[in-house]
């Protein structure tokens, strides 16, 4: 009987180690893939940086959306590479109907931070560019507070 119980406690443990010996892998395979869209978003954005500085603003485009499409807007670089689209946009002078420039509009209704404020004299230029003087006004009374 003592060998059958020695036996029952020794199975419990080697369940419960193996339990948690798949735990921490899991844990592990989740920060490698954050680590690993942490450092796609990032090369993306830097390949977009290098070409806005040699003033391709057109092809620096398809870097930033797609940097955005691996990103939540809780992200760190969200609101820098909406606004990096936004400033390659209009350095473009191409003053698209893009989903992403209006979730950054709705984003910075109500913020206060510098990025905001440029984000909102940047949309302000877009509004102007579309002929839509109403909503331009809005954003330049953002940036003026």
């Amino acid at each position: 009987m003592v060998n059958k119980n020695k036996f029952s406690v020794y199975s419990y443990l080697l369940k419960r180690c193996l339990l948690i010996l798949f735990v921490l892998a899991q844990v592990q395979y989740i920060d490698a893939q954050k680590n690993s869209k942490d450092n796609l978003v990032s090369q993306l954005i830097k390949s977009g940086d290098e070409l806005t500085s040699n003033y391709e603003y057109e092809k620096a485009i398809p870097f930033y959306k797609k940097a955005l499409n691996h990103q939540n807007e809780e992200d760190n670089h969200y609101i820098e590479t909406l606004l990096k689209l936004w400033e390659s946009y209009q350095n473009n002078f191409e003053y698209t109907q893009d989903e992403s420039l209006f979730a950054l509009f709705n984003k910075c209704k109500n913020a206060t931070d510098n990025e905001t404020i440029k984000a909102s004299g940047l949309i302000y230029r877009y509004w102007v560019g579309l002929e839509k003087y109403d909503l331009a006004y809005e954003s330049l009374m953002r940036v003026k507070n």
